[in-house]
Order: structure tokens, then C-alpha cells, then sequence
């Protein structure tokens, strides 16, 4: 994938195993997976990248909807709930962005970091809490589709959070970690 090389297919073949047990583990399986993503990632750059941030984004949002529709069965408003749900799908996103979507550009304080983070998500969240409460303020059929106005503020949410995230929070720094 890194050079400019004349590739030729060598079929693999497996016979049966007369002695002895795989070695093969989750672990190595899962290592194969972050290798294949780090070569994607720098054949394909801020496309992979992007692909990668969106994927972590996916799985914020399960965070983020539990706690949204948790927060609402206690009896808190929804405004309210969707406020609150941004907190835990915001560290979950930063968490596992630094672990693999940047993890070539972590390297510093991890406070630090997660604070950079959530105050640049906060703006992310402006405009998603923004959006939501416009439309569901505005327009009735999105008071009465409360999760179509979530996804509509997470989607404009999610591009600010990505173009923050790029070039305030893990801005091409590299080094120990």
C-alpha cells in the first residue's frame, strides 16, 4: 500500500494442522485490523481519516441516544436530555478517536487533550443543539419526529466536530505518549 510496486497474487493454502493449536487470538486479529487501517489511512489521508472519525461518531451516537432517551424516561425535558447526553458521547469520541483515528497525531497531555476536545465539541454542539431546537421549536412534524431533528443536529454537529477535531484538537502533533 506505502510503495509503487508491481503486485502478484500468491495463493495462500492451508492444510490441516496434524500437531499443536493456533496461536492466532483476538488480539492479533484486532492488530491485523488497526495495521490494515493505518495503511488505508495513509494511502487515502484525510479520506480514510474522515471515513475513521465518522465510524467513532457511530458509536458516540449509541452513547449519545442512550442517554438521551434514558435521561427522558427518568422524567427530564427533552431539551434538557439532549443537552446532557452530549457529556458522555463526547468523552466516549475522544477516547477512541485518540486511540485510533488520530492516533498519530496523539502525544500530548491527555487533560489537555480531552479538554481541547470537548471545548471544540461544544461549538459541534451549538450547532447541533441548535439546529435540534429550532426544529423542533418551529416545525411541528419535528416536534413530533424528535429523532429525525436529533440526527438532523447530529449531522451538522459532526462536520464541525470533525474540521475542529483536524486542526485545533490533534493538529499534526507526534511524539511520546
Amino acid at each position: 500500500m506505502r510503495g509503487q510496486l508491481r503486485v502478484t497474487e500468491v495463493p495462500i493454502v492451508f492444510s490441516r494442522r496434524d500437531k499443536g493449536a493456533s496461536k492466532t487470538n483476538w488480539r492479533q486479529r484486532a492488530s491485523a485490523l488497526r495495521h490494515l487501517g493505518r495503511l488505508y489511512a495513509n494511502r487515502y489521508g484525510s479520506l480514510a481519516r474522515a471515513f475513521r472519525f465518522g465510524l467513532v461518531g457511530a458509536s458516540g451516537l449509541a452513547v449519545d441516544a442512550a442517554f438521551y432517551i434514558g435521561l427522558q424516561a427518568v422524567g427530564l425535558e427533552h431539551r434538557m436530555a439532549r443537552f446532557l447526553s452530549f457529556w458522555p458521547a463526547a468523552t466516549w469520541n475522544w477516547l477512541h478517536n485518540r486511540r485510533g483515528t488520530f492516533l498519530d497525531r496523539s502525544g500530548r497531555k491527555r487533560a489537555g487533550e480531552w479538554a481541547r476536545f470537548v471545548g471544540s465539541s461544544l461549538l459541534g454542539l451549538a450547532a447541533n443543539f441548535g439546529s435540534y431546537a429550532v426544529l423542533t421549536t418551529y416545525l411541528e412534524v419535528f416536534d413530533r419526529h424528535r429523532l429525525v431533528a436529533f440526527a438532523s443536529g447530529l449531522a451538522v454537529g459532526s462536520i464541525c466536530n470533525f474540521l475542529l477535531a483536524t486542526v485545533y484538537v490533534f493538529r499534526g502533533h507526534s511524539g511520546s505518549r
